[in-house]
């Protein structure tokens, strides 16, 4: 699963680590992203041009607003063993594949009656991408075309799965030099472990309970649970 992540990198940084042929026109740096609030965020599409997109895939057939705000809510995430046979994935994952740009993902860990947050990042990998997909759609209600994307999840086998120790699911984050494969629609399910940054390399850094004091943390304070 992933429902909250962030992106601690301006304009200038994202310019630098995609060759695109835009630049992005959004403001970009937020610690903390959270799915439900369905935000716009820089995505890049196959030609490597910047879009804008929402969180929460609207799939082009959804031409209601009740369809739209309905819909939303259940494709943040899209597993990547069912993507063809969900209606509302299999266009995009034939036909619009992008990256979404982040520094870092939470997730949180359960033990026994409470649940702990951490954010996790590679150390080595200042900006990373989610496999992701996307669609164009008309907003019912005001008729302007917008982009909406999901974030495609695969199973957490090992130091992830012991982070989200109750669904197990982690976001697919590609190395660098798969993400024109992944683009370029060059993937299947025997390339997931090698498109992917391995899960042994990540960090877990511990955060506050209260999510409102996440901005606070500090970065510094981190510990590796898989040592």
């Amino acid at each position: 699963m992933c429902y909250h992540y962030g992106i601690k990198a301006d304009t200038g940084k994202l310019s630098k680590r995609y060759k695109a042929k835009n630049k992005p026109k959004m403001p970009v740096e937020k610690f903390h992203v959270n799915a439900f609030d369905h935000e716009s965020m820089p995505i890049l599409n196959s030609n490597m041009e910047w879009l804008e997109a929402e969180w929460g895939l609207i799939p082009s057939f959804a031409t209601s607003i009740e369809q739209q705000l309905s819909i939303r809510t259940k494709t943040l995430n899209a597993r990547f063993d069912s993507l063809l046979e969900k209606a509302s994935f299999k266009d995009s994952i034939l036909h619009h594949r992008c990256l979404i740009p982040a520094t870092h993902f939470f997730e949180w860990q359960t033990k026994g009656k409470g649940k702990y947050p951490f954010m996790l990042r590679v150390p080595d990998v200042e900006i990373f991408s989610f496999a992701g997909i996307f669609s164009t759609y008309t907003n019912a209600n005001t008729g302007k075309i917008s982009n909406s994307f999901s974030i495609i999840t695969d199973d957490a086998r090992g130091f992830l799965g012991e982070i989200h120790n109750t669904a197990h699911r982690k976001p697919i984050v590609l190395k660098p030099e798969f993400e024109n494969k992944w683009l370029e629609g060059v993937f299947d399910t025997e390339m997931l472990t090698n498109f992917q940054i391995p899960e042994k390399v990540w960090d877990a850094i511990p955060m506050p309970k209260n999510s409102k004091d996440w901005g606070q943390a500090p970065l510094s304070n981190q510990m590796s649970l898989f040592d």
